[in-house]
């Protein structure tokens, strides 16, 4: 792609546009949750949770940083890129086998983050039942 984007800025918003713009990076706090336009030009609208089974926003002196990469494997563009200090990062497009063991990385994070054991679960109804968050 020739359009391609080689800096993102920052948009700190309370919800998201309803036509996003090429070459900014919109994050709202209230929803944990950002989007942006592809950064290859292709349009697609990319949105990323920012949450821990997601992404990380990281802000410093006016510029941010998103971790880990954005592999758009579900595009036609298959673009995949970081972005550190607001500035476009690219790599090499994912293969079917790389999108499909980030797809299973994925499912095992979220379910590994979001693991609660037995006895977890116990202490937190205990808790419920008396009150006690």
């Amino acid at each position: 792609m020739t359009n391609r984007v080689q800096r993102l800025s920052l948009v700190q918003c309370q919800s998201f546009p309803t036509t996003l713009e090429s070459g900014l990076f919109y994050y709202s706090d209230d929803f944990r949750s950002s989007a942006h336009l592809c950064a290859c030009g292709c349009e697609k609208k990319v949105v990323l949770p920012i949450k821990p089974a997601g992404w990380r926003l990281s802000l410093t002196a006016g510029t941010f940083t998103v971790s880990p990469s954005v592999g758009n494997r579900e595009f036609a563009c298959r673009s995949h890129y970081l972005i550190e200090k607001g500035r476009v990062v690219w790599l090499s497009p994912m293969s079917d086998g790389e999108a499909e063991a980030s797809r299973l990385r994925d499912q095992r994070h979220i379910r590994e983050t979001y693991a609660i054991s037995v006895w977890q679960r116990f202490v937190n109804s205990v808790k419920w039942l008396f009150g006690k968050s």
